[in-house]
């Protein structure tokens, strides 16, 4: 009897201590948790740390203006996969207004999920941010609305104050959630929707993209007035720069205006009547794979780039196709290439048209196909603009050379140096030394941690643990025995 009450209860001590010390993947926010606040100061040096679920529930109701915040686990929002829906109590709500730093600090926020339909409707993690965004990725999401559409932010309103100008930087951030616009006059991208100040308004605002990536699917099911890409919808700032930033995902639309990485960028009032403000868009260092389509005008970088706009040291690999079925206008449907699509209206103004940015230094593969499927004998105006190249000559060093240092060769392909995955240090192969004498027997079970303070162990660690606990059993059940004799 007394055996068998030993061995029962060294059965319940090991299952305690693998209930204790084992560790399961991120749990789903259970849809109604909000903490009560959050651990830190809300500096740079101590900022709000935010942990699971809960925490991100309580800083979307509660944002500090000018506060900073960083993940600290990644966070999964709700069980939502792709093609279906998250559980209405899981359904994300834009945060409204945000005006600090939000560090990801390498963590991924997964499940969020909006699908609105009602006009000028935001689906976005922030429907309006200044401040910094950084080091953030969001997966296993989708986002849906009839105005400002993006997986980080939907917008950034300008100010009519110069001084006071908005200023937003998003640096380090991946997109892998499916984004979609169902409402015309819209402005969708993967990080931010719009960002457009005007320079003959004028109103103000600063925009920094650097080093983002986006793998979603771009989409709109609304046709007319629609600007979108894999990147930024539309934009125009003083100043407005997107650097060092690649899409993967195609980006479809039978709205107007869409391209790989900038819909559009500027206004075609700029400079005009000669003056100039000082707004512009800086596109340089970019990557498209994804193919695009629009119904009126698409580029594999930029759909439309107006004056104002420098678009340097871009790569297109992706297809750009016009969708619309009216062939006899004549050019109007025909403004798409491998940089940008943005031409002049009529063909016959090919010669003279100079509405349109600079762009230099930038190339595309010769696999890449331009097309009109309304209009099969269109060509795009400005093709020239791109320096074709074979997938041979693409994939060169001679091509990282003519680039710049924001490139490299990686497996054999040309690729931004941001998107090449630094290998793991490798594993010790040198044998572990052989044990020359046996492990003395185990006869008292192991003791347990009381020390405060002392962590969760994972993976290994918990496996560790569970061996201890099985020699525990065995060592009560030896001693049992002893006793019993």
């Amino acid at each position: 009897m007394k055996k068998t009450l030993a061995i029962i209860l060294a059965l319940v001590m090991s299952l305690s201590l693998l209930g204790a010390f084992s560790v399961s993947a991120a749990e789903v926010y259970d849809g109604t948790s909000v903490s009560a606040s959050l651990s830190g100061a809300g500096t740079e040096a101590d900022p709000y740390l935010i942990a699971n679920g809960a925490d991100l529930a309580f800083f979307a109701a509660n944002p500090v203006d000018g506060a900073c915040y960083k993940l600290t686990n990644d966070i999964v929002w709700s069980s939502y996969t792709k093609g279906g829906e998250a559980p209405a109590a899981n359904n994300w709500t834009a945060i409204k207004s945000f005006n600090g730093t939000f560090d990801g600090d390498g963590h991924s926020i997964s499940g969020l999920y909006i699908k609105e339909t009602a006009s000028s409707t935001t689906a976005a993690f922030f429907a309006k941010a200044t401040g910094t965004i950084k080091n953030l990725t969001i997966k296993d999401s989708y986002f849906e609305a009839a105005k400002y559409v993006s997986a980080f932010v939907g917008q950034l309103s300008p100010s009519e104050t110069k001084e006071a100008k908005p200023s937003l930087t998003i640096d380090n951030c991946v997109n892998y959630a499916d984004i979609c616009v169902n409402k015309k006059s819209s402005l969708i991208g993967g990080i931010i929707g719009d960002a457009l100040g005007n320079a003959r308004t004028p109103t103000y605002l600063a925009l920094t993209i650097t080093n983002c990536v986006n793998y979603g699917t771009v989409s709109s099911t609304a046709s007319g007035t629609v600007y979108i890409a894999g990147i930024v919808g539309r934009a125009f700032g003083e100043p407005f720069v997107i650097d060092n930033c690649a899409n993967f995902g195609d980006i479809i639309s039978i709205g107007a205006v869409s391209g790989g990485v900038v819909g559009q960028a500027g206004i075609g009032e700029y400079g005009k009547e000669g003056d100039t403000p000082g707004f512009t868009a800086t596109v340089t260092n970019c990557y498209n794979m994804g193919n695009v389509s629009a119904k009126r005008i698409c580029g594999g970088i930029i759909g439309r780039a107006y004056p104002g706009t420098t678009v340097s040291n871009c790569v297109n690999l992706g297809n750009a196709t016009i969708t619309a079925n009216d062939a006899s206008s004549d050019g109007y449907n025909d403004q798409f290439g491998p940089i940008t699509g943005h031409g002049p209206d009529t063909r016959a103004e090919a010669a003279t048209y100079v509405n349109f940015g600079t762009i230099t230094n930038c190339f595309t593969i010769s696999d890449a196909v331009m097309s009109n499927t309304g209009d099969t004998e269109a060509k795009p105006f400005f093709a020239y603009l791109a320096t074709v190249k074979t997938a041979a000559e693409l994939n060169s060093e001679a091509m990282v050379t003519a680039l710049g240092e924001a490139w490299t060769i990686d497996n054999g392909k040309l690729t931004l140096k941001l998107l090449v995955v630094e290998p793991e240090a490798p594993e010790t192969t040198e044998p572990a030394p052989e044990t020359t004498e046996p492990a003395p027997e185990t006869t008292e079970p192991a003791p347990e941690t009381t020390e405060p303070g002392s962590s969760t162990p994972t993976g290994d660690s918990a496996v560790i643990f569970a061996v201890i606990a099985v020699i525990s059993v065995l060592g009560v059940a030896v001693v049992a025995k002893k006793r019993e004799n």
